[in-house]
């Protein structure tokens, strides 16, 4: 995203701490502001007016990139939605297909009983967003990451709003009510995990997983949970990994893709190296009465 390459996130740590420990914007910006009187000549240095232009001058360039996000974060959703619609349509289209032909099977063969396969026509449909919904939240995923979309009531701010992000536990309280108190699928880097509210009505929670090599099948224990194993990775996602990360998650994808075809996975075909080399390096050995098995159809 562009806005992340524009801003300077050396403090974040820090001033995250500080604008939990203040429990609302206005009084974080309390604190800011009284930091600049008592610590520095901001006030004092410059006539009134300067000042307000500084401020404003920050608070728009801010305010552009807050927009920015929001259209970004409107058009991610319409593309989840709209593929939701997608799969939705082909499942129905498949399952209509398939019930088609097991009717025209039934009346030419001789009379016997043909199933027909009344299962849930979204099972083989990928979780949209690697994610999944409660009836109090949606939710998206990669790797090293979770979003959740908590729908709330309209006109809401952020002084409204309680929301404590732990290592292990969320909870999130607007006007008193409680929305969501539970213990995390698996850890959560809090200090670097945050929220902020869209539209004055849907409070969005950014979570930076510990573990990034695995995918969570809920996000809050207890709430239902997704069919992991039928997450396909995007391959444009791949270019915002770290070299590392992206190796690993490569090799993962090329593992599941292996499996499902029947066919040897890397570290099949890594141990099928290795011996061919040993082989190679020692002639005087006779393998062909050995039964070595690689796994993966080999």
């Amino acid at each position: 995203m562009t806005i992340s390459k524009n801003v300077d996130d050396r403090f974040d740590g820090m001033l995250l701490n500080i604008a939990q420990g203040a429990e609302g914007i206005e009084n974080f910006l309390d604190i800011v502001f009284g930091f600049l009187l008592r610590k520095t000549d901001f006030y004092t240095a410059m006539e009134n007016s300067e000042v307000e232009k500084v401020l404003m001058r920050h608070f728009h360039k801010f305010q552009a990139m807050a927009d920015e996000k929001r259209l970004e974060e409107k058009q991610r959703m319409l593309k989840i939605e709209e593929e939701r619609r997608k799969h939705m349509a082909e499942a129905k289209k498949r399952g209509e297909s398939e019930t088609h032909a097991k009717l025209q099977q039934k009346l030419q063969n001789t009379p016997k009983v043909v199933e027909i396969n009344s299962d849930n026509e979204e099972e083989s449909i990928p979780p949209l967003g690697n994610g999944g919904s409660t009836d109090k939240y949606t939710w998206t995923q990669t790797l090293s990451t979770v979003e959740m979309q908590i729908p709330v009531i309209s006109g809401i701010r952020s002084r409204d709003c309680n929301i404590k992000i732990t290592p292990n536990k969320l909870t999130v309280i607007v006007k008193s009510e409680k929305f969501i108190d539970g213990e995390f699928h698996a850890k959560v880097k809090a200090v670097d995990s945050m929220w902020s509210i869209i539209d004055n009505k849907i409070i969005q929670i950014t979570l930076e997983k510990q573990d990034t090599m695995n995918w969570w099948s809920c996000v809050i224990k207890g709430d239902p949970e997704i069919d992991t194993t039928k997450i396909v990775p995007e391959n444009s996602r791949l270019s915002d990994l770290d070299p590392e990360t992206r190796t690993t998650v490569e090799k993962m994808m090329f593992d599941q893709r292996q499996k499902s075809m029947g066919l040897p996975t890397s570290d099949n075909l890594k141990q099928y190296e290795m011996l061919e080399k040993f082989k190679a390096a020692h002639p005087e050995l006779d393998f062909s009465q050995a039964k070595i098995n690689y796994g993966g159809g080999f």
